[in-house]
């Protein structure tokens, strides 16, 4: 448990929560039932940090190895050298608290651009078939998958390959973001997709 300056070796995925619904047509004769992609939630393992004493972006990456009553672990801000402490919500890692105050909540489905909105940009026939294909992935039990399954998904249904090469910067609070995220933010960007990036 704890959060530690990333490193390769130590490191899981990012990922995201596939949440969908059941729907129910009803028609003259018969009932139908399907399934709808509802949203994507951000797992976050490996995020960036600022400081809320200095309001310094912190130049590295930090990986989450667990919590215990939501309390993450603390680090040393690389710029004044006071404590950063790091909060969950001692679940999915979709948000983190800096220093323990609520207005310094990081939701990585902000800063990491995965929200639904964005695979709806893609269009309506390709969000279709990429809403298929996430079904399929839940229906097996999976109901997480890594944001790079996520991205090669997007670049097969756009016929189009990111780099790795690229670097994004969406909250200009933050220096860095994970190599994952910043691939499936060019496959956005790749695909037509305005995104917020600074």
């Amino acid at each position: 448990m704890g959060i530690s300056v990333l490193n390769v070796d130590n490191a899981r995925p990012n990922r995201v929560m596939i949440r969908t619904e059941q729907i129910v047509t009803k028609h003259f004769f018969y009932k139908k039932n399907s399934k709808k992609l509802r949203s994507i939630i951000a797992d976050a393992s490996v995020f960036p940090l600022y400081c809320t004493s200095c309001n310094s972006p912190q130049p590295n990456l930090y990986v989450h190895e667990g919590s215990r009553y939501g309390q993450v672990g603390t680090v040393k801000c690389s710029s004044c050298g006071k404590d950063i402490a790091v909060i969950d919500h001692d679940n999915i890692v979709a948000s983190i608290f800096i220093n323990n105050y609520p207005s310094n909540e990081i939701f990585f489905q902000e800063l990491f651009l995965l929200d639904i909105k964005y695979l709806e940009a893609l269009g309506k026939h390709h969000f279709q078939n990429i809403e298929e294909r996430l079904i399929n992935i839940e229906k097996d039990n999976t109901y997480f998958i890594s944001v790079d399954k996520l991205r090669s998904i997007i670049e097969e249904e756009m016929h189009i390959s990111t780099s790795g090469q690229k670097k994004y910067i969406t909250d200009e609070r933050f220096s860095v973001l994970p190599e994952d995220i910043n691939r499936f933010i060019e496959a956005l960007i790749n695909s037509g997709v305005e995104v917020p990036i600074k």
